[in-house]
């Protein structure tokens, strides 16, 4: 349930509204904490790195058209902050857009980041006309990959060396839900706990892998989790829907599915495969 009064939306336990200064304190809480900006291009902030986005949040907030919506995320039983979240139009009235956010790291894991995504996803659709909604995470991010899982988004692709973080490029996954997809999208996950309570590989959520295969070899991989991507970093590989050169990426079908791949006889091939799942 989404519920739109004013400026805020309204789920079953979350409040979606904008920000005042008085959240200086609550924010930068969390914004201090090594652990919940990890995988941030930002953080951990100083104080007055958290006041500066926070006044640039309020300012937003009288721009017309908007490009940047932007709410504090507080629970309806305390009305405590716990965590922001924004939409951004990628242009000025363009119907594509991305979607970020932040938690503090004692709400993680009780479903309040993905219940404020779907709020935030239906708001764009329902709303703002949009039809396209992307998000982004470290590969190794599984808790994020999982939000954005059970907020109704899907695994689209993995972008190598795609953010400055902290003084390296990372890579990350590229998920994403169009406005007619989202509803069956979501149908979609009622299988997946089932099928996965027996493989005890995804019980942190997921794993990153990565292996070399030797020329000539042949091997299968055999897709357990909700999302699989193979990454192709050298050489290439050969199955049955043809070649995969190095940069190249394949989504693995669907659960507990089987694929045969080959590396060539002439040279070694590396790869990335991850996988996510929800627990």
């Amino acid at each position: 349930m989404v519920k739109t009064t004013q400026n805020q939306l309204e789920t079953d336990r979350l409040r979606l509204r904008p920000h005042t200064m008085d959240d200086l304190a609550a924010i930068h809480d969390y914004s201090r904490d090594r652990e919940v900006t990890q995988y941030m291009q930002w953080g951990p902030n100083t104080e007055e790195q958290t006041r500066n986005f926070l006044e640039l949040c309020v300012a937003n907030q009288a721009v017309e058209p908007k490009i940047n919506y932007e709410f504090a995320v507080t629970t309806k039983t305390d009305d405590r902050l716990i965590g922001s979240i924004t939409l951004r139009r990628l242009k000025e009235n363009s119907p594509l857009g991305e979607i970020g956010y932040v938690y503090a790291k004692d709400t993680w894991g009780k479903g309040f980041a993905s219940e404020a995504a779907l709020a935030i996803l239906r708001y764009a659709f329902q709303q703002l006309g949009m039809t396209k909604i992307s998000a982004t995470c470290d590969p190794a991010n599984f808790g994020s990959a999982r939000v954005l899982q059970k907020a109704g988004m899907t695994l689209e692709g993995y972008l190598s060396k795609h953010i400055p973080m902290k003084g390296v490029m990372r890579d990350s996954l590229l998920y994403a839900t169009t406005s007619d997809a989202l509803e069956a999208n979501l149908a979609a996950l009622s299988f997946a706990p089932s099928v996965l309570a027996p493989h005890s590989t995804f019980a942190m959520g997921g794993e990153v892998q990565q292996a070399k295969v030797a020329a000539g070899t042949t091997f299968n991989t055999v897709s357990k989790s909700l999302d699989q991507l193979l990454v192709v970093t050298a050489g290439h590989l050969q199955y049955d829907g043809g070649t995969l050169n190095a940069g190249q990426t394949l989504k693995l079908p669907g659960t507990c599915k089987s694929i045969t791949l080959k590396a060539p006889v002439d040279t070694d091939a590396s790869l990335i495969v991850v996988s996510i799942g929800p627990t």
